[in-house]
């Protein structure tokens, strides 16, 4: 464990001689750049941190030797571009609050990843070949981003199980958008600017255990009279109840929606 340890370079071939190293901890610091040969020798390393650096670079064969890695974590840097990784038992990657608008299933040549974490990259669309890529993905985080619609993308990864969107300019949410995502048992739509939620959402997600909805102008009107019944059966957890509130109409106006009688 390396971590704040203020590092702001990693020599070359500086863990060669640790070659059965199987995590490496580097978080935490003020490294800059990943070159060619940062990471030369440690085969069988299986999860390296390198979050919450400053790192702006990282050379395109850096993670070359890396065929182990099970885990790799890049959130919280510089970066505005992403080498290919091909990596072919990574379960889990996070590249949250970079810079890569664009991300394509040449980026991520990762066929078994399980969890993807990109908030706050600046999506403005999901690449639907790089879902389709996935078809192992139970977990996905593509919060805070540029998202203007429910991506169509999402049609292709039939097993997710963890999907947080929260955070981006939809302002609407269509029963077709939720087709194919059955297997859902936890979504995250809150401060989507929505003023309603579609009543097929139950049918829809039928495996849905916690739902967060808050932070949402809703217009508390009869279309949405069976959201409050639905949170009462109890078969679903609604996080932060308390920013769940009404906006319109005026009657309604703050109150908390799942206490609603309609």
């Amino acid at each position: 464990d390396l971590s704040q340890n203020k590092l702001t370079h990693l020599p070359d071939k500086v863990f060669e001689t640790l070659t059965s190293l199987t995590n490496l901890d580097l978080s935490s610091n003020q490294i800059t750049q990943v070159s060619e040969k940062s990471f030369h020798g440690v085969t069988q390393l299986q999860r390296l941190y390198l979050q919450s650096n400053s790192i702006k670079t990282i050379h395109p064969a850096a993670f070359n030797s890396l065929e182990n890695l099970l885990e790799l974590k890049l959130q919280g840097n510089m970066l505005t571009s992403l080498p290919t990784l091909s990596m072919p038992q990574l379960l889990l990657l996070d590249l949250r609050f970079n810079t890569f608008p664009l991300l394509g299933p040449t980026h991520l040549q990762t066929p078994n990843l399980e969890a993807l974490l990109l908030a706050g990259v600046g999506l403005t669309s999901l690449n639907m070949e790089l879902m389709l890529s996935l078809k192992n993905l139970h977990y996905l985080d593509i919060s805070g981003n540029e998202l203007k619609s429910f991506p169509v993308a999402l049609k292709e990864t039939p097993r997710l199980l963890h999907l947080n969107l929260a955070g981006n300019p939809m302002r609407t949410l269509k029963p077709e958008d939720l087709q194919n995502l059955d297997e859902l048992i936890e979504l995250d739509i809150s401060s989507l600017s929505l003023q309603s939620l579609p009543e097929e959402l139950p049918q829809l997600l039928p495996n849905l255990k916690k739902l967060t909805v808050a932070e949402n102008p809703f217009n508390c009107l009869c279309n949405l009279a069976w959201l409050p019944r639905w949170l009462r059966t109890q078969v679903i957890t609604l996080v932060r109840t308390e920013e769940t509130r009404c906006h319109f109409p005026p009657i309604n106006a703050g109150k908390v929606l799942p206490r609603l009688e309609h």
